[in-house]
């Protein structure tokens, strides 16, 4: 982990980034965003994560950081790490910028119940919201936390992305002088998830798939139909070893709580 805190005083705003080791947008994106020689009007903390990850080019050394943030007796590297950057942004508003092999545009995913992500989201210039909290227990403890997947992994567009949301972020907060991109989210929530292994994803993401409809198909020439008709995302066929993605249901504001 390296920290770097940038502008006088103590900071209440992070943008952590490369807590998967080999999604290396928001690093990019922040070494842009210092070589632009900007005047922050109010201090922020970068917080580089998983330092050792990335430099050896995987997500993880021993387990996924994003699943050790509650881990408080575990040995391993991630479960170490989880709990000096807990004690390094306790109590702050974060932007999380991660990558994806799902899709090509940026999208929010609201890892919490608790926060300011739901108004937050909407001034990062992204068009979709997804609220994974029914699937993974990710809050962190005292921290707000809003996390962006910005592309797919390695492309210059999520570079491009994760920039543009990091700005946004820094001027929605007034870090930085200008106003953030305002927009108009599409939420979903994701209620299931889509085990398997070695299958081809047919569809696209935020695209919705009928009932009855193919979506993946797997070598030996096994399909899988829709019971009932969902929505993709962070569905893909190489983006994990065991499962193809998760099922979501769209959502109105009024229906968001």
């Amino acid at each position: 982990m390296k920290v770097r805190e940038l502008g006088e005083g103590e900071p209440e705003h992070a943008i952590m980034y490369c807590v998967h080791g080999n999604e290396p947008c928001g690093k990019l994106a922040v070494e842009r965003l210092l070589h632009e020689g900007l005047d922050f009007q109010k201090p922020v903390k970068l917080v580089f994560a998983n330092e050792k990850a990335f430099k050896q080019g995987v997500s993880e050394t021993e387990e996924d950081l994003n699943r050790a943030w509650n881990s408080e007796t575990l040995d391993t590297h991630e479960a170490k790490l989880a709990r000096k950057i807990k004690e390094e942004i306790k109590g702050m508003k974060v932007l999380d910028l991660h990558s994806s092999f799902s899709h090509p545009e940026a999208f929010g995913l609201k890892p919490s119940k608790k926060g300011s992500y739901d108004n937050e989201i909407t001034s990062l210039g992204v068009r979709h919201s997804v609220d994974i909290s029914s699937v993974y227990d990710d809050q962190i403890e005292g921290v707000d936390r809003i996390a962006v997947e910005c592309g797919y992994t390695r492309s210059q567009k999520a570079i491009e992305n994760a920039y543009n949301i990091a700005k946004n972020f820094l001027k929605n907060n007034g870090i930085l002088d200008g106003e953030s991109q305002k927009t108009e989210v599409e939420r979903y929530r994701i209620y299931d998830k889509v085990d398997g292994s070695n299958f081809q994803f047919l569809g696209k993401n935020f695209q919705k798939v009928e009932e009855g409809e193919r979506y993946a198909i797997q070598a030996e020439e096994q399909s899988l139909e829709a019971e009932e008709s969902f929505y993709p995302v962070l569905m893909s066929t190489t983006g994990y070893d065991d499962m193809i993605g998760f099922k979501a249901k769209k959502i109105t504001n009024e229906a968001m709580d």
